[in-house]
């Protein structure tokens, strides 16, 4: 073999050899960003938020305090812009029950997790795809990007678990009656459960503060604690449902 032909071919093992190593790399990149819209464990039921008040910029570039909705029914849910379907879905779920019950003094608050390129300016863009005002739907990031303070709100106020340093979050909507307890949450992507949400929210403008018996997550976890998916969560909801009308028959 000549000393020409044996370049060529060192040389083109060596360019094989980069390209299986950047392609390796670009994969676990890509999976690494495929996660951000994981669900993570949620915190576990809470009636009353550990955390006293939080505080925050919403979409204006004003600080917006948790004690502002005091007396209110608000709804608290986890997202970030760029997130391109779980988050923006939940979002539409959330403007369907805001454009029925805004005028009855429904509020709701949007906190990213992903405070690096969440600013005022973007949270304002995005805001107005979902015709949200300033006033009473506030979309929210942290004033230093700290991200530690967006996981405990997540975790001590709302009972939900957040992950800002890899951009992971519940997919669950939380309520709040005007007595600023915990109503429930609620995955509102699973048609049965943004049913109840939007029961429980028609209850709280009735004069019901009582959370709805519905709120009982516990069938939702895997034995190790850890979230059903969708289909998961929704096969068990058919699940319960079929168990509780064979009992109702057995009673009968």
């Amino acid at each position: 073999m000549s000393r020409a032909v044996g370049f060529w071919i060192a040389l083109l093992l060596v360019f094989s050899g980069t390209m299986l190593i950047y392609l390796a790399t670009k994969n676990r990149s890509d999976n690494a960003s495929g996660s951000s819209t994981e669900q993570t464990a949620d915190a576990g039921p809470m009636t009353e938020p550990k955390m006293e008040e939080f505080e925050l910029i919403d979409q204006t570039g004003a600080r917006f305090n948790s004690k502002q909705f005091d007396g209110q029914v608000w709804l608290g849910s986890f997202f970030f812009v760029s997130c391109p379907a779980t988050c923006y879905q939940q979002n539409q779920k959330l403007q369907q029950l805001y454009a029925k019950y805004a005028d009855q003094g429904l509020h709701v608050v949007s906190i990213s997790c992903d405070p690096d390129n969440d600013t005022p300016v973007a949270l304002a863009a995005y805001a107005n795809r979902f015709n949200a005002k300033a006033d009473n739907w506030k979309f929210l990031t942290t004033m230093d990007s700290d991200r530690k303070y967006l996981q405990k709100i997540g975790n001590e106020y709302l009972g939900i678990s957040v992950d800002a340093h890899t951009v992971t979050h519940s997919d669950r909507v939380v309520v709040f009656g005007r007595d600023g307890k915990i109503c429930g949450s609620y995955r509102v992507l699973i048609p049965t459960e943004f049913k109840e949400l939007e029961q429980q929210v028609a209850a709280l403008f009735a004069g019901d503060d009582a959370p709805l018996d519905a709120q009982d997550d516990t069938t939702e976890q895997t034995p190790d604690g850890s979230p059903l998916s969708d289909t998961e969560a929704s096969a068990a909801t058919t699940t319960n449902s079929n168990e509780t009308e064979s009992t109702a028959t057995a009673v009968e």
